[in-house]
């Protein structure tokens, strides 16, 4: 584009939302791929998934450092979605109102998915006896391996609409942010969707608040409220107690 040329808004529409399906379809090949290398090998064996996961990231992240080297590249928001608005004295920005939007849709959308189709329903039923389930006939590793690259495109999604936000695409964007993924998934309980989608709400609010109030503990807050989490309720705020 030439400097100040400004597209139609059906254009920029299309760009937006064809930029954001191609990144989900890229990564949901590659987690159909990263699944049957590795990690269909070690399902039942929890450290090792979080380990190769590791791994794959770290080794990923020096792969785009080196093909698209160490600096930021600036990235706009869509010139649809780049304003701000006044609402009860606060100034909320389009984007940010549009990130809300889509994280709560698809929320909804997947634990419907999980808790009413049958799909979730073998889903739910594998995770607790996979044995049990492949006796009725069901390939549940096949399952497991749309589960899988289903995960990996909504990393996808939220990797392609968290560069909009902070205005800029880095290679360390996922490493930066895998502390506070983690912190998510133990505050709102492992295995329990609802329960991330929760913790994550949680933790923005809490982080809001301490960077206003407490600015001080506002780097070291989120791993406080972890650490108080596994000390008093190790299966996360919104997961099951399992009875031994």
């Amino acid at each position: 584009l030439q400097t100040g040329q400004v597209l139609p808004f059906s254009q920029e529409l299309l760009i937006f939302v064809a930029s954001i399906l191609i990144a989900v379809a890229v990564v949901f090949i590659m987690g159909i791929i990263f699944e049957k290398l590795f990690i269909n090998r070690v399902y039942g064996n929890a450290p090792a998934q979080i380990l190769i996961t590791l791994g794959l990231q770290v080794v990923f992240t020096d792969l785009v450092r080196v093909i698209w080297g160490p600096n930021m590249i600036p990235m706009g928001r869509p010139p649809f979605l780049d304003g701000v608005s006044s609402f009860a004295g606060a100034r909320i920005a389009h984007y940010n109102v549009f990130l809300i939007v889509v994280g709560a849709t698809v929320a909804v959308i997947i634990h419907r998915i999980i808790t009413r189709t049958r799909i979730g329903m073998v889903i739910r039923a594998g995770l607790q006896s996979p044995e049990n389930v492949e006796a009725l006939g069901i390939n549940i590793r096949k399952y497991f391996t749309v589960i899988f690259a289903s995960g990996a495109a909504l990393a996808g999604l939220g990797g392609a609409l968290y560069m909009p936000l902070v205005g800029n695409v880095v290679s360390s964007a996922g490493m930066n942010n895998q502390i506070l993924a983690f912190i998510v998934v133990v505050i709102g309980g492992l295995g329990n969707f609802m329960g991330s989608f929760l913790g994550s709400i949680f933790l923005g609010l809490m982080g809001v608040v301490v960077a206003v109030f407490l600015p001080a503990i506002s780097v070291v807050a989120n791993v406080l409220v972890m650490a108080v989490v596994l000390v008093f309720r190790p299966e996360g705020l919104f997961g099951k107690v399992v009875n031994k």
